[in-house]
């Protein structure tokens, strides 16, 4: 995902388990669906690097969507 123009930097937490990906202001301007993939694609490769935890976070920090609880999608907090 290194050049993708909406992954603004990679922060992961590796004693609590917790990858944290801030992405760029043009993050609210794709359509629903691009987010949706986006985050299953980035829920998907985090997965398979044995984090636990997804969060993705405007630049702002406001929290966009985390990974689920329940469930295989991502859960989308701000469009």
């Amino acid at each position: 995902y290194a050049g993708n123009p909406l992954i603004a930097s990679i922060q992961p937490n590796f004693a609590a388990s917790v990858l944290r990906i801030q992405v760029a202001n043009e993050w609210y301007d794709i359509e629903s669906d691009r987010q949706d993939r986006l985050a299953r694609e980035l829920l998907s490769k985090s997965q398979s690097l044995d984090f636990s935890k997804l969060e993705l976070a405007d630049l702002a920090g406001k929290l966009v969507a985390r990974s689920p609880v329940v469930g295989p999608d991502m859960i989308i907090l701000r469009r």
